[in-house]
């Protein structure tokens, strides 16, 4: 059985559209803290031109990133830099998510990793096709978290 692939959502980019609530990542972040599932080291919020909060943290495997694009509520757990990117899938995390009864979607890290594709891109309009498609980057995960949308 094949898993289904993760369409992006339509304002993910930021084009003509509001940032998602801080505050909520923010909450969520030191609830996990809470639960003694990371550490939270900083939490960052919507810092233009990013479309991501991204908050340093760590757990008994060591420090990480959790991203969340600001527009979309989807993230992801790993560490991008300009020239790599590295995701992780972290279950205990995700679970606790999902317990919450949080909205926000965590992408595994094969998701994350995948070679984006015009399926993944299938509900964008076509101000957001055109500028996803000039840039293209190396995965979903590089478009999802991203400086580059302007």
């Amino acid at each position: 059985m094949s898993k289904k692939m993760y369409i992006l959502p339509s304002k993910f980019t930021g084009i003509n559209a509001e940032p998602i609530s801080f505050a909520k990542f923010k909450a969520l972040c030191y609830s996990l803290q809470l639960l003694g599932l990371i550490h939270v080291h900083k939490v960052d919020g919507y810092n233009y031109p990013n479309n991501y909060y991204m908050a340093e943290v760590s757990d008994k495997a060591g420090k990480f990133y959790f991203y969340q694009n600001c527009f979309a509520p989807v993230g992801g757990f790993g560490v991008i830099t300009e020239h790599t990117e590295e995701y992780f899938d972290k279950k205990e995390l995700v679970n606790a998510i999902a317990t919450a009864g949080n909205e926000l979607i965590i992408l595994s890290a094969s998701e994350l990793d995948e070679q984006v594709t015009n399926a993944h891109l299938s509900e964008l309009n076509q101000e957001e096709l055109k500028v996803v498609k000039q840039w293209l980057p190396s995965s979903v995960g590089k478009l999802l978290f991203s400086w580059y949308f302007d």
